[in-house]
Formats: structure tokens, C-alpha cells, sequence
């Protein structure tokens, strides 16, 4: 790894699983540079724990000075929990967003890109499911042309090779091998059983943080998801024949999760956002610029896409998610 710039608190073998997935985004569409990310949840915002960048794009990598695992993700033009309804399922060209007035890429190639003699950027952000995994970007100089729609094309196919294996590696590191990672408590909080596949990880201290979920989980108090260790926990409260049971099931990831709102549009999620604090359809649509009907079919869709029936569930559902990663 002699040709990157790397800044990480991640492991060799995640970092190296990285710079490749990267390379071989850049071999797919003839690119000039590359700089990829790892990101970590952290005080309720995503941080950067591991940066690598190749080629011209380490100039601008070394500009950005980040100090891994305490500042947030270099760029505001992206969200990992709410992106762009474009970026969760293909590369996007930055050059080419950016023409329109107003968009914030402009902003992002003026500052970062040309003054390290970049010109363009094929961005993609990697989702297992809806957990994010990384970020990954191939960079052209200016005398190439922007990247066309078949590179594009390329790039994503590339990465898509990529994803599994990243969550392997984080997989592995983690403890969690094999297809089951689980383990079963009473509604006391006394472990009855864990799962082969979850025995490395299971230390007394981590057992000992589900046990008092679990318990809380029995007396309807606690979240059913909660990050252990780094690895975030579903607790599900069963009954069984000898009573009732918390089965916690473990998915390695400090990652940040997709918010359900991400299916929504734009407007949609404004109009969330007033009817969950109790507006009107009248007082949303006076806000908005918008009728109270259109008001209530943004409502219905929302409704339709998160899973709830009425304003009530819709802010319990908001909370949950708000609280889930706290």
C-alpha cells in the first residue's frame, strides 16, 4: 500500500479489501485517481474511520486533513442515512450535477477539485441492504473528458463485485462467522444459549449489556436495536413454551443504517417532518406552497412507505429511528 495515502483506525485487512474495491473502479473507467471512505456512527453523525486514496487524488485527500474517527464526512453534498435517490443505486458524475445553478457539488469542485488539478468524480455510495458500507469515488484530470454514462455504467458493476466482500472482512473481524449469530435470553435477562457463530464475540461484558436489554425489552422499555461492541443487536421478544424469550440476533456494523425516509421524495419528507410535530394539512400546505390535498396524498404515501396508519405511529416510528443508533 506504498502508492496510497491512507488515514485509518480500521484494520490492515479492511483498508486493503478497500484500496482494491477502489482500484478496481479506477481500471473500469480509465480513471486518474481515487479516494474511498469507511464511516463509523458516532455521537449520532457519521465520522470518517478510514480514508484511501490513490493516484492524483491523494493531493487532494492529504488537503482535506482529517483527523479519522472524530470529524464528520469531509463533504456535504452526500448523507449516507438519507442519499440521494440516484446515488443508492448507480454512479453518479459530479461535473454533471453540478451544472445546474445552485447544486452543492459546484461548490464541492470548485473548492476541492481544481485547485488539485482534478476535473471530474464518479461517485458511489455501497449499501448492504440498507446498512452503508463505504464510499467510493474515481477521479479524471482536466485535459480527459467528463465520465459518460457507459463508464458509469462500468464503475457500478465493478463495485457491485465488491460489496460482499467488504462485508465479509468486516464479518470476520468482528467475531460473527456462520450463518447464524444469536443468542437467546429469558425475560429475566439469564442467557440460555449462543449460537456457534457468535461465541468469539460473546464476552461477559457484552452479554452482560444484552442481558439488561433483554430485560427491558420484556418490561416493553428498551429499543429493539442497540450498537454492542461495535455490532449492532435486534432484540425480538417470543413466546415459547416455557415462557417468554428475547432472541437477539447480531449484524457486525457501526455503519450508518439508511432512514426509512429515504424512500420518500423531497417533498415528502418535509411534510413528514411538520405532521410528525402536529401541523395541520392546512398549516403544512401554507408553509410548503402547497394545497391541503396535496398535503394528504404526500401523507398517504409517506404512511404506505414507512408502515404506520395514522400522525401518531408516524412520530413513534420517527422516534424509533431517531433513538435507534443513540
Amino acid at each position: 500500500m506504498s502508492a496510497l495515502r491512507v488515514r485509518s483506525l480500521v484494520s490492515d485487512g479492511r483498508v486493503e479489501v478497500l484500496a482494491r474495491a477502489a482500484r478496481a473502479a479506477r481500471e473500469a473507467i480509465g480513471g486518474d485517481g481515487f479516494i474511498a471512505h469507511h464511516l463509523a456512527w458516532t455521537e449520532r453523525r457519521p465520522v470518517v474511520t478510514a480514508q484511501v486514496a490513490g493516484g492524483i487524488s491523494r493531493s487532494m485527500a492529504g488537503s482535506l486533513d482529517l483527523q479519522v474517527g472524530r470529524e464528520p464526512i469531509p463533504f456535504g453534498s452526500w448523507s449516507p442515512d438519507l442519499p440521494d435517490h440516484l446515488e443508492r443505486e448507480q454512479t453518479v458524475s459530479l461535473e454533471v450535477r453540478a451544472r445546474p445553478l445552485g447544486a452543492p457539488d459546484r461548490e464541492l469542485i470548485a473548492e476541492h477539485f481544481r485547485p488539485h488539478g482534478l476535473h471530474d468524480m464518479a461517485r458511489r455510495l455501497l449499501y448492504d441492504g440498507r446498512r452503508f458500507v463505504a464510499v467510493v469515488s474515481v477521479e479524471r484530470a482536466p485535459d480527459r473528458p467528463a465520465f459518460d454514462a457507459a463508464e458509469l455504467a462500468r464503475m457500478d458493476a465493478a463495485l457491485e463485485c465488491w460489496v460482499g466482500e467488504l462485508v465479509a472482512q468486516e464479518a470476520l473481524e468482528a467475531g460473527l462467522v456462520g450463518p447464524s449469530c444469536a443468542l437467546l435470553f429469558d425475560a429475566r435477562g439469564r442467557c440460555l444459549h449462543v449460537s456457534p457463530g457468535a461465541r468469539a464475540w460473546a464476552t461477559t461484558e457484552r452479554v452482560a449489556a444484552l442481558s439488561d436489554a433483554a430485560r427491558r425489552v420484556d418490561a416493553g422499555g428498551a429499543a429493539r436495536r442497540l450498537l454492542v461492541g461495535g455490532t449492532e443487536a435486534r432484540l425480538a421478544r417470543v413466546e415459547a413454551g416455557g415462557g417468554t424469550r428475547v432472541l437477539v440476533t447480531l449484524r457486525p456494523t457501526v455503519a450508518p443504517l439508511m432512514h426509512p425516509a429515504a424512500d420518500l421524495s423531497v417533498r415528502q419528507r418535509e411534510v413528514v417532518g411538520y405532521a410528525a410535530v402536529g401541523a395541520t394539512a392546512k398549516e403544512i400546505g401554507a408553509t410548503l406552497g402547497i394545497t391541503a390535498h396535496t398535503v394528504r396524498r404526500h401523507l398517504r404515501v409517506a404512511y404506505r412507505v414507512l408502515g404506520v396508519r395514522n400522525r401518531v405511529e408516524l412520530a413513534r416510528r420517527l422516534d424509533e429511528v431517531a433513538g435507534t443508533l443513540a
